[in-house]
């Protein structure tokens, strides 16, 4: 092995003790703080991972690779995110949409399966259950109810009490959106408050924030309070899922544990890509005349005539029955 190539791949892997005491906890430690403020650079990370927008942007991703000692040029040559992400969005629900929770004549399964004693004592609350889904387009949306968990390692559920059209749904709340959540001992959701921006008056955007209690129902748009009135269920309608949990808030995704060997994989096989190529950047000056002071000693030997045996001979151009070297 050529040794620029071994110093190539000395210099790819400095940073592996110090990326390898990386902790998930990019988010986590800082979430005993501010959970949802210090997490959203850590779901950009999980997104851009998902996405393979990994090291796209340069400025953005400098303090990420100065951090955890990424060479400059690093590349997103290897990423199984995607792949491990889609698995569970695959698998999770999978199986034929039905309207009464019963397996197709041919066999197959329901999507969201009930029990048969369910399906048989209480076949009008299975109905209603999967009315309510039907009209918040779970038919798609189950798939990124699972994606998101998988990809985030939490996902948030709202359900939608829509008076005017007189329909009752689960809608997927972003988790950008997500800005307090009050859980109880038992993982209930307690209350929460979400925030995000709308057009107000005459066009103009404002932030729009809703707060739910089990007492009160808040909204405001900017600093006025366009609603406030009590709640009238007694509970928050809402559900905090993780993917999988591991003590705390949040969840974990499913590529926890695997973020720095990601990173690290990169960074080998992007040092190694790039000294693979750096010939062939190259060809274009070494098919160049040989017209420099360095190749007049090659010439002085143009035509010259072997009289020794080669084995007796040390010097490789000595060898030559006829070495002639044209400009």
């Amino acid at each position: 092995m050529p040794p620029q190539f071994v110093s190539v791949l000395g210099a790819a892997t400095q940073g592996i003790g110090s990326a390898l005491r990386r902790t998930v906890a990019d988010g986590g430690q800082a979430s005993n703080v501010d959970p949802f403020t210090a997490r959203t650079g850590y779901h950009a990370l999980l997104s851009s991972m998902y996405s393979n927008s990994l090291y796209d942007d340069a400025k953005v991703w400098q303090s990420y690779k100065a951090r955890y000692k990424l060479p400059r040029s690093i590349r997103s040559i290897f990423n199984p995110t995607r792949r491990t992400v889609d698995f569970y969005s695959g698998h999770v629900y999978g199986g034929t949409w039905t309207r009464d929770g019963k397996p197709t004549p041919d066999g197959a399964l329901s999507a969201l399966p009930f029990t048969q004693d369910t399906i048989d004592q209480r076949p009008d609350l299975v109905i209603a259950a999967l009315q309510s889904l039907t009209w918040g387009q779970w038919q798609e949306n189950r798939n990124v109810y699972v994606r998101d968990g998988a990809k985030l390692g939490s996902v948030f559920v709202v359900i939608v009490d829509d008076m005017e059209r007189r329909k009752v749904y689960p809608e997927i709340v972003p988790l950008d959106d997500l800005v307090d959540l009050t859980l109880d001992a038992t993982g209930n959701v307690k209350g929460y408050a979400v925030e995000f921006q709308i057009r107000g008056r005459n066009d103009r955007p404002v932030t729009f924030r809703r707060e739910v209690t089990s007492d009160r129902i808040t909204e405001k748009e900017g600093k006025e309070t366009v609603k406030d009135e009590a709640n009238p269920y007694g509970f928050v309608p809402a559900v905090w899922v993780k993917h999988r949990p591991v003590g705390g808030m949040f969840g974990a995704p499913a590529i926890d544990g695997v973020i720095s060997k990601i990173d690290e994989l990169n960074a080998l096989v992007t040092a190694v890509n790039n000294y693979v190529h750096r010939p062939h950047r190259s060809r274009a000056n070494a098919v160049k005349p040989m017209t420099s002071a360095s190749s007049l000693k090659w010439r002085r030997f143009a035509g010259c005539t072997r009289r020794t045996p080669a084995a007796t001979l040390t010097h490789s151009w000595a060898r030559c029955t006829s070495m002639r070297l044209e400009r």
